[in-house]
């Protein structure tokens, strides 16, 4: 018997059997036929296990060399398999990626979806929304050695996603066909809900959803009417981790119910509370409903999640406040409130006339937000306000949208004084190298004491990384400044330069009396509250990064600005920096992003062993990683340490109201 070379996976339903399913079955029968090293295996149940646990089943049992997902309500190029056998067969890769096409049934636009490790964000590129980048889905070919690794989460959806973002971090080699073999159409009457169902129902269902759930795309959010779905909710909020990783729920507000019974099947403990006495009944099998004017009563310190939805024709500036009241409370540590509050641009509102907007003003400056919020013992997390606009009934509704993300003030690092009052150790250590000039130790040491606040037990110190003589001797003489002596040894001088950083980082963090860190390099200077703007982030899921405003002798990275206020110490322009800084600040929390100033806890860089000692050589595994040497291609050690916490939960993000100056090469150009 032949090599299995390709097992191609096909998981589908009850209710798609009569149709979907027979369709693309005939495909790859018709296509697979002349192979006898490709195995088709389908997976038909009564939907007595979730997508997620009957895809990890198939998988198990594949046998190719290579694997690939099929969805039964897809359709293929007439070339697929034979594009597909070509590519395994001249290429040993860990990723075959093709191009897919998707049809939106709304609009009847198609867009190019085009796939690969080498896209870094995820969405689309143009204006018109015609060309998409995103990582390899699980419908790409994928080595079964890397698949297996990485289990199917048990959900009933999101389990895809869930899985490429594990499991292409160990994709080192890739192959591309570049032309399209698989065509999805985005389609309400492909659900498994709706796909037997007869024409005239099927096109009543599609008029209601779409009366009640009108998508707008905007800054990585999906803005929608109340009356949608959970996935819309899942966009909108973009919070499809915490909400696989949650089970006490609390949604404000039931509507028609579809979100709240989607949560219930999934198995989440679902409490809800509506201003109508009659919404309780819409739904079975929730946890608990309160009535609004009986949210006292709702437990506190419980929900890992609140969903709320507000439209100003439907609340007024007090009724704002009261749900900030009652339901901030009613968050766990590591709960979080998200808000999504719908009304009318500022400049067309007419009070007197418009019904929508005659109560609150959803485009108000975030700090009226902000103030209301820290009243009540909370803080915004994130606060987007988005000016776009809708059609519904044919009328052009000039709308603002706004999504505010709160979570506990307790939960997050800013609570100073209570940190002290349990907490002895130093709260924050800041943490320098500096190798070999005077002038730049000179200027960093008096740029952070001008613009950093700092709190009783904090310290900042120096790394002195294979220090120059004159270097040694300045921090000597200046007894004031604290420090600490790394020295490489004679063969470790020998290697790759940026071993030795990442070395003595190793040392500066193991030195450290504060449970949390900040690196910093030499070569930056500071915005008022950079530090505080980076402390007030922080949660037990985050490290957090400040943005860098870069010289530009380089090209910057994620969320980076390219922007001359200098080329050194001597013609720093600090005011024109700080009076831009302040143009900048927002108060926003940005996934990903640039690699420091990094505030960290200690315990999670003990936890994956601190920074490795050098880049990571690309084609070595995650867990037996292989320093590279000069030349090779590389994963970069700042890369992979944020890869290494994404194994403990841990994110890497930024916040865009800390604010810091990179010169660039400060020190190597001395």
């Amino acid at each position: 018997m032949s090599e299995i070379l390709l097992t191609i996976l096909v998981p589908t339903v009850p209710s798609r059997i009569s149709y979907f399913y027979p369709r693309i079955m005939d495909q790859l029968l018709n296509q697979t036929k002349k192979y006898n090293n490709i195995e088709l295996i389908s997976f038909f149940d009564n939907k007595k296990r979730t997508i997620g646990k009957k895809r990890d089943e198939m998988l198990k049992l594949a046998q190719g060399k290579y694997i690939t997902f099929v969805d039964d309500d897809d359709r293929l190029s007439d070339d697929y398999v034979d594009e597909i056998m070509n590519a395994i067969t001249n290429n040993d890769v860990d990723c075959i990626v093709y191009n897919n096409e998707t049809k939106i049934e709304t609009t009847q636009k198609k867009v190019l979806c085009k796939y690969g490790i080498e896209y870094t964000t995820t969405g689309y590129i143009n204006n018109e929304q015609t060309l998409w980048i995103g990582k390899p889905s699980h419908t790409m070919v994928w080595k079964s050695l890397i698949a297996k690794k990485h289990s199917f989460s048990d959900m009933g959806n999101g389990e895809d996603y869930d899985w490429v973002n594990r499991a292409y971090l160990d994709i080192k080699t890739q192959h591309r066909i570049d032309k399209i073999l698989y065509y999805y159409d985005a389609c309400y009457t492909t659900t498994s809900e709706t796909a037997n169902l007869p024409d005239e129902v099927i096109i009543k269902n599609i008029n209601k959803h779409w009366e009640d759930c009108h998508l707008m795309v905007e800054n990585e959010h999906h803005f929608f009417l109340t009356g949608s779905y959970l996935n819309d909710y899942i966009k909108c909020f973009n919070c499809r981790n915490h909400y696989h990783l949650s089970n006490n729920i609390l949604e404000i507000g039931i509507g028609e119910g579809n979100v709240v019974r989607e949560m219930v099947n999934h198995g989440k403990n679902i409490t809800t509370s509506d201003i109508s006495e009659s919404a309780k009944d819409k739904i079975k099998d929730i946890s608990s409903y309160y009535h609004l004017n009986n949210i006292d009563n709702i437990p506190k310190n419980n929900f890992d999640i609140i969903f709320c939805h507000l439209v100003v024709q439907h609340i007024d500036d007090n009724m704002l406040e009261y749900h900030l009241k009652h339901f901030i409370p009613t968050l766990n540590e590591k709960g979080v409130y998200y808000i999504q509050y719908r009304g009318k641009h500022e400049i067309t509102i007419n009070k007197n006339t418009d019904e929508l907007c005659k109560y609150g003003d959803v485009t108000r400056d975030p700090v009226y937000f902000k103030n209301i919020v820290d009243k009540y013992n909370g803080i915004v997390i994130e606060d987007n306000l988005v000016r776009n606009g809708d059609y519904i009934e044919g009328v052009y509704k000039p709308w603002s949208w706004r999504v505010i993300k709160i979570m506990k003030n307790n939960k997050l690092i800013n609570n100073v004084n209570k940190l002290i009052q349990t907490n002895k150790k130093p709260k924050i250590s800041y943490v320098c190298l500096i190798y070999k000039s005077t002038k730049w130790l000179k200027f960093v040491y008096e740029q952070f004491h001008k613009h950093t606040k700092l709190n009783e037990g904090d310290e900042f110190y120096f790394v002195a990384n294979d220090a120059y003589p004159e270097v040694l001797d300045y921090l000597n003489k200046n007894t004031h400044i604290k420090h600490y002596i790394h020295d490489n040894t004679e063969e470790q001088k020998k290697e790759w330069y940026i071993n030795n950083v990442y070395r003595a980082w190793n040392t500066a963090a193991q030195k450290a009396k504060g449970d949390n860190i900040i690196f910093l390099n030499s070569d930056f200077a500071f915005s008022p509250d950079w530090n505080i703007n980076l402390i007030n982030k922080i949660t037990e899921n985050t490290c957090v990064c400040s943005r860098l405003v870069e010289r530009g002798i380089m090209q910057s990275g994620k969320y980076g600005i390219e922007k001359n206020f200098g080329n050194n110490y001597n013609d720093y322009r600090e005011n024109d920096f700080i009076k831009y800084a302040n143009t900048l600040k927002e108060s926003k929390l940005y996934e990903g992003g640039l690699y420091m100033p990094l505030l960290i806890k200690k315990e999670h860089l003990e936890k994956v062993g601190y920074y490795s000692e050098g880049n990571i050589k690309k084609s070595s595994s995650f867990e037996k990683p292989i320093i590279a040497k000069k030349g090779e291609p590389v994963i970069p050690g700042d890369v992979f340490l944020m890869e290494r916490l994404k194994r403990i939960n841990v994110h890497h993000v930024t916040a865009f109201d800390s604010i810091v100056y990179h010169f660039q090469e400060g020190e190597m150009r001395e």
